[in-house]
């Protein structure tokens, strides 16, 4: 490896920030459910901090996954096919058993008792769950509300594919281009988080120039200026815009992240022991980021709690619960892929 890849302190420093990010939204979250901070503080004095983790993730998406496919071009290992299984499979063997998770929980809360949770009457049709399903913008199924950001990203993926890919699969690619950037530029850019794909790309942008930049030329004391300059500056105009998708502040806090992953990994050698403990954590990030409202939503409904406590425990079981999902799927990813790829192939060969 490399000195302009990533090293092993960075890869366990970017599981830890994912799973960060996800225990931030979890928190954004309950700040709302039990402290009542909706409509208060945030985002009447600053924006939704769950909302401003959604930016940094998608920042996340676009530098892990175009790192991903230009590390496979250089093996010669990249294929349109492969980044479609890779991507198809690292969503759906966490969505499926996620949505199903919250379509049971919010018919069993339901009908076990006579409280009414607005989110599941208003939103728990047949067909939003298909819109759901096949991530197609839509209205949340019930109290699955973190999904409309998957939906965003989801077109995202197909349109990165069709365009890295274009030369080599015409025809699919272009296909996948025209459905990409329908739902990208002209769906989900006229909603709420309006053109956030810019920060997924600005993702892929930092991840070809990680394989540029040589981080030991440069000076420590400059870097270390332009990144506090980089997170004031986002902080400031989040706070004059109480907007959590103002573009200008998420660049700013995109760049702050690269410079950041790429200076403070180099000094934490006591990342390398954290390995597998980082791992697990961010193993269940995306099972707790797309159960958690669920889980506060009947927290808060049956269990009445408030402040900090019910914080705390709204917390602790929305983790348990996440984890409990994701050991028999998000944990058991690469050997899933592997199955469904031998499946394929056998499939392939009966063919011909």
């Amino acid at each position: 490896m490399t000195d302009t890849q990533l090293t092993q302190s960075q890869s366990i420093l970017l599981d830890l920030i994912r799973y960060f990010l996800a225990a931030v939204v979890v928190i954004g979250h309950g700040f709302g459910f039990f402290l009542g901070y909706f409509d208060g503080f945030f985002p009447r004095v600053f924006p939704h901090p769950q909302s401003i983790a959604v930016v940094c993730f998608f920042y996340l998406s676009g530098f892990l996954i175009v790192g991903s496919q230009i590390r496979q071009t250089d093996r010669a290992e990249g294929s349109l096919g492969k980044y479609l299984l890779d991507r198809t499979t690292r969503v759906y063997v966490t969505l499926i058993p996620s949505l199903i998770f919250v379509v049971a929980v919010d018919l069993l809360f339901q009908k076990l008792s006579a409280v009414n949770v607005e989110l599941v009457t208003n939103y728990a049709s047949l067909k939003i769950f298909i819109s759901n399903l096949f991530l197609i913008p839509s209205m949340p199924y019930g109290t699955m509300r973190p999904i409309w950001s998957l939906m965003y990203e989801w077109w995202i993926y197909l349109l990165f594919g069709g365009l890295y890919y274009l030369k080599s699969n015409r025809l699919s690619a272009s296909l996948l281009i025209l459905a990409g950037a329908y739902y990208t530029l002209k769906v989900n850019a006229g909603g709420e988080a309006g053109h956030i794909w810019v920060i997924w790309a600005l993702g892929g942008v930092c991840a070809y120039l990680q394989q540029k930049i040589s981080w030991k030329n440069l000076n420590r004391h400059a870097l270390d200026a332009l990144a506090l300059l980089l997170l004031i500056a986002a902080g400031w105009l989040y706070f004059i815009s109480k907007s959590a998708y103002n573009l200008p502040a998420g660049i700013f806090l995109a760049l702050f992240l690269f410079i950041f992953t790429n200076k403070v990994s180099r000094f934490l050698r006591l990342l390398p022991p954290l390995r597998v403990v980082a791992k697990n954590m961010a193993g269940f990030s995306f099972t707790l980021f797309l159960t958690h409202y669920t889980v506060l939503t009947y927290t808060k409904e049956f269990l009445k709690l408030d402040g900090w406590v019910g914080l705390i425990i709204g917390f602790l079981i929305s983790s348990l619960v996440a984890f409990s999902i994701a050991l028999y799927t998000e944990f058991n990813l690469q050997k899933i892929k592997y199955l469904i790829s031998r499946a394929s192939q056998s499939v392939l060969a009966c063919r011909r």
